[in-house]
């Protein structure tokens, strides 16, 4: 309104001359809830009638254009736009870096101080500063709204009639919840404050030499010293070096996150959201002291709202507007109340004036006013708002977290829980089993202790290096299941500036393994590679590690036992988690030069393997799984178990847990290869019967005690035939699913009109989790860029928690709004008749 006041008395200019520019963002409006009934729609067709002609929703604010060294510039929601000439618009203001990680390679020479002044323009300075509003400014934006006139103008009429005591109670009721409303949203906005007023130092080269300076100085381009225990300032590629990141503040992933160098030679796009996060450091996160004091440099990618915290603190202050359908069924009742409430009114004055011989227009009048308030009730907006409130207290208790309190309602009606499985229904760490060895295409018996003393050097040699665990301070980060791998070798792991890591015998100190290459977990091929040369002997050594099934493609038919699959499913079945290892030696005569060159060829290190064994870990149900299970089941709430690990494992913990009853049959549905083609087969996991599709259809149809379980490719194939959404509520176990496919497993149960929520740690289900109505992400930090929920307690107790709150919100604002409704026109009655 202040601005449209403004603007009432400026002129109207092109955008190349003016000096304020009234800026629109569109509403992205969220649907939260699917609303078959179509009254959400006729509510949206009935605003877009009365609303202002060609008169778009969102956010509105007029800002001043700002012109340094020729360039015009404005400043909205902390982004800026440049105005551009050709374009005569003001468009989002963007640096062009190189795409791939040559390029970048070749910018890693720092920026001049004319090139740097010129991008901190037109992208703004690497910072999000959010203003503290003051107190009256607050009690502003509570107050002036128009229900809040409404409240004052029924309470007059109350006070005028000397209804002093219920009028006093309400006004105090009311005054109760806007301080208790402007101190929340006062305590939200100091937390944010804090947030984004940090501040540090930062080694930077700048126009030829090395320069500190203050961290809103910063400009996408710079090459920067990333420094030892530091919060980083802003998103940046490693281009030399190795460190430790402790990111749980934006993912939830408790564990440090070891991060690598941009590849040297590489035409590979860089794209830090998916196979390039190893090699990012993101705003917020905090660099760990490895004790190896290597330098470590990186090019700054994204500055201030561009990075990925900045987005977070974006979607804190301009969230999406959500339409839950209550709240639209809602605005519906409004109106027909008013439409009663008018009806009656006109009846009260008439009544008054003619029939009661009231000769004061007036009092008749505020009499009509006293009849309105009756039938819609100042107190709405208060008993809608007070079950939110109070769950999220409660919530805030038992450890977790939510930033918007209407998700808590949604949470209520949630009719699918789906959960990750390892470190969510399971618990975070795994206890080594340890491995069983392949020799002459036959497994040889389990071997549990593997320190020095495995079937073959090459076993051992593999388990010492097929991994990407770091140091930090002396002791072993990285992916949990790899630490422990490493850890039962018995070996250690040196890392010193400016070499090759290696790995170190402790019964031989002169056995020395020295890393040439090394690919990281990639969740589309399944698997990891590294290429090693053994210091003593001058061999070089491929070592591949994945998923058992992947192993069994990538190795020679002539290495795999003939009872590979089904030996590796029966130890799956057993609960463990079951990994597969391959390997090569690289001829003899090839120089040091020619493995590097063949080591930069992913598709040539992964070809012509030969399997050596099966790696065996045990996960362990969480201690509460089970009775949170139990207790989501008794409130009629499907869970759903999508993990990135084998079917058999999947089923394990799902009996363990209780999600498939133990007298149920559980049906496993993979693609299997042919002399032609691949195609879907099903069969029991237990009596490994196999089933075609309309079988499988028929048995589901019946009501049988069945439940299905797919692969990642299985799940693909139904997708892309059209099968799936006949068997989706069907399926109870989703396994070796990549990210991208947790994401579409579920966006499909979200279509099916069921609220759906998702549980995880954080790690490869970030998608999924931010996808979901209600994502519940197990994490430290009380704010999570991933999901609406964080939990502190890391249990799936919280579901439970936040389930059952979520319920008692609903019912608290539909008892409520029942009561003042009843309450409303049974007084318009008595009243009014």
């Amino acid at each position: 309104m202040q601005d449209r006041i403004f603007n009432f008395f400026r002129l109207r200019v092109p955008l190349d001359k003016c000096e304020f520019v009234y800026m629109l963002k569109r509403d992205e409006t969220e649907v939260l809830l699917a609303d078959r009934s179509g009254v959400s729609d006729f509510v949206a067709k009935v605003e877009s009638f009365f609303a202002s002609k060609g008169k778009i929703s969102g956010y509105r604010e007029t800002v001043p254009v700002v012109e340094v060294d020729g360039l015009r510039f404005v400043e909205f929601q902390h982004l800026r736009y440049v105005y551009e000439e050709t374009e005569q618009r003001f468009v989002p203001g963007a640096v062009a870096l190189g795409r791939t990680y040559n390029d970048m390679q070749q910018e890693a020479s720092g920026l001049s101080d004319t090139e740097a002044r010129h991008r901190i323009n037109t992208v703004g300075s690497n910072s999000v500063d959010v203003e503290m509003p003051s107190l009256p400014v607050s009690m502003a934006h509570e107050f002036f709204t128009l229900f809040y006139i409404y409240q004052i103008m029924c309470y007059y009429v109350w006070y005028y009639f000397t209804y002093w005591n219920m009028g006093i109670v309400m006004t105090v009721v009311v005054l109760g919840a806007a301080v208790v409303n402007i101190y929340t949203q006062r305590q939200i906005q100091s937390s944010i404050v804090k947030m984004t007023r940090y501040r540090t130092d930062v080694t930077v080269f700048r126009a030829g030499e090395w320069r500190v300076l203050s961290s809103p100085d910063m400009a996408p381009g710079d090459l920067v010293k990333v420094s030892e225990n530091w919060v980083v300032p802003c998103d940046m590629a490693i281009v030399k070096g190795t460190t430790v990141c402790d990111e749980s503040m934006l993912t939830g992933e408790s564990m440090p996150v070891q991060k690598f160098p941009i590849p040297e030679r590489s035409s590979e796009v860089y794209d830090p959201e998916k196979g390039s996060k190893k090699h990012t450091l993101f705003a917020g996160t905090r660099v760990l002291s490895s004790g190896r004091n290597e330098e470590i440099l990186a090019i700054v990618q994204t500055t201030g709202a561009h990075t990925t915290k900045g987005q977070l603190i974006q979607s804190i202050l301009f969230p999406i507007p959500m339409r839950f359908k209550y709240n639209e069924h809602l605005k519906v009742l409004i109106g027909l109340l008013l439409v009663y409430a008018v009806i009656a009114c006109i009846l009260v004055i008439n009544f008054l004036l003619s029939n009661g011989k009231l000769s004061n227009r007036y009092a008749a009048f505020c009499y009509a006013i006293f009849v309105l308030s009756c039938v819609i009730s100042p107190l709405l907006p208060v008993v809608i708002t007070v079950g939110q409130v109070n769950a999220s207290q409660r919530l805030e208790k038992l450890g977790v977290f939510s930033l918007n309190v209407q998700r808590i309602t949604l949470a209520g009606k949630v009719r699918i829980f789906c959960f990750d499985k390892t470190g969510t229904l399971t618990k975070q760490g795994l206890d080594f089993l340890g491995v069983q060895p392949v020799k002459d295409s036959l497994f040889t018996p389990i071997v549990n202790d593997v320190k020095d003393a495995p079937s073959s050097e090459e076993l051992l040699y593999a388990l010492t290096t097929c991994h990407s665990v770091g140091s930090l301070e002396d002791r072993l980060v990285g992916n949990e299941v790899e630490v422990r791998m490493f850890t039962a070798t018995g070996w250690e792991l040196v890392e010193k500036e400016g070499e090759q890591p290696l790995v170190r015998s402790k019964v031989d100190p002169g056995l020395e393994l020295e890393f040439v290459k090394r690919y990281d977990f990639d969740h589309h091929r399944m698997s990891m590679s590294v290429v090693v040369r053994n210091r003593k002997s001058g061999k070089y050594y491929v070592f591949c590690k994945g998923s058992y099934e992947r192993m069994q493609q990538l190795s020679t038919p002539g290495s795999v036992p003939t009872d590979y699959k089904s030996v590796a499913d029966r130890l799956a079945k057993d609960g463990c988690y079951v990994l597969g290892l391959s390997y090569r030696e690289l001829p003899s005569h090839w120089t040091h030069e020619q493995v590097v060159e063949f080591a930069n060829n992913r598709e040539a290190v992964d070809e012509s393997l030969s399997l050596l064994g099966l790696i065996l870990f045990r996960n362990e149900l969480k201690d509460d799984t089970a009775d949170a299970i139990a207790k989501l089941k008794a409130g009629d709430i499907r869970t759903v178990m999508i993990t990135g690990d084998n079917a058999m494992c999947g089923c394990y913990i799902a009996r363990q847990s209780g999600m498939v009853s133990s007298s149920a049959r559980v049906i496993l549905g993979e693609m299997v290869s042919t002399t032609e083609v691949k195609k879907l087969v099903w069969r029991d996991v237990d009596s490994e019967e196999e089933y075609d599709l309309p079988a499988v259809k028929n048995l589901v149809e019946r009501g049988e005690d069945v439940e299905l379980a797919v692969t990642g490719v299985a799940f693909d194939y139904l997708v892309s035939m059209g099968e799936i959404k006949g068997l989706l509520l069907h399926i109870r176990i989703y396994s070796r699913m990549t990210p991208d496919g947790k994401v579409e497993c579920v966006r499909l149960h979200m279509e099916t009109g069921a609220v759906t929520g998702m549980c995880g740690d954080g790690g490869n289900d970030c998608g999924a989790l931010r996808f979901a109505h209600c994502g519940v992400a197990l994490s430290d930090a009380e704010a999570s860029v991933v999901s609406p929920f964080t939990s502190k307690s890391k249990t799936i107790q919280s579901v439970v928690d936040l389930c059952r709150e979520g319920r008692c919100s609903v019912a608290t604002s539909f008892v409520s709004v029942k009561f003042l409704i009843v309450y409303g026109l049974i007084g318009s009655v008595m009243w009014g008749f």
